[in-house]
This record gives C-alpha cells, structure tokens and sequence, in this order.
C-alpha cells in the first residue's frame, strides 16, 4: 500500500486549517479562496463533529470544537458576495461571486458573531466579524450556532 488517504478525519483536517491559515508571511493569516470552497470546508468539519460524537475518532468532538473557538480556522473572504455583486456588473451572477477565489482572512470563532442586526460590527476594521454576511445557508447557521458551541 502506498499510504494515500482515502478520508479527511477531523485531525488531518484541523491540520490542513492550520497550514493554510499559517501560510502567510505578513502574520496577518492571510488567503485566496472561494466562498463555495470554503463551505465545503466547514460542511465537512461539522461532518467530522459528528463523527467524532457517534464513533470511534482519532479526535473528540470537544478538541475540533476548541480548535474553531480558540485558533484562527475559520476563512472570510475581505467583501461579502453581496458586495462584490454591487460593484461590479449586473450581468454577474451570486453564483458566480460564490465561486469565485477571492482575498480573505482567517479568523476563530470568538472573533466572529452570526448576526448583527444593529448594523455597525462589520464596518469596524477589525474582529467581530459578521459570518452570516458570507455563509447564508441555514447548515452553517447550525454550524456556527450549534455545533462549535458548548
């Protein structure tokens, strides 16, 4: 056997988080994606969550969970997808802002909120950020809400 993975487990998935977190020079957790990519990211860490809850792990679900709360593991990218629809023309379509590989940062879980319904967290230049500005299906909801939550 040549050692190839076949699956991406919460560890080799924390790990992966890191690198790309850390794989800038300016140590300001800088990184190009797409906010489609970046979903399925954290589709499959909410997967590992519960696979870490229901059987046998290499990882608790509690150690995945403090990873996103405490470490910088979670992508945003600098302008909602909303936004970049507004700037540029109206032949563009949300779907094709939602793929497209665009700047971000990373950021934890306790630098972020969900909502801001008095509109003034994510004009601030630094955290919290507002999440369900970027991520609006109602999965991550759960995610962010529910999942790494204690």
């Amino acid at each position: 056997a040549l050692g190839v993975r076949d699956n991406i487990d919460g560890n080799v998935l924390l790990n992966l988080l890191r690198i790309w977190a850390s794989n800038d020079d300016t140590g300001k957790r800088r990184f190009r994606t797409s906010l489609g990519h970046f979903q399925r990211v954290l589709q499959h860490a909410q997967k590992c969550i519960h696979d870490a809850e229901t059987s046998s792990s290499t990882i608790s679900a509690d150690e995945i969970r403090k990873a996103f709360e405490t470490e910088p593991l979670i992508w945003l990218p600098d302008v909602s997808v909303e936004q970049r629809k507004n700037v540029n023309n109206a032949a563009n379509t949300g779907f094709n802002e939602f793929w497209k590989v665009v700047d971000g940062q990373f950021w934890a879980a306790s630098d972020l909120a969900w909502a801001d319904p008095s509109n003034i967290l994510d004009f601030m230049p630094g955290p919290p950020r507002v999440v369900g500005l970027h991520y609006t299906c109602s999965e991550l909801r759960n995610f962010f809400t529910r999942s790494i939550c204690y």
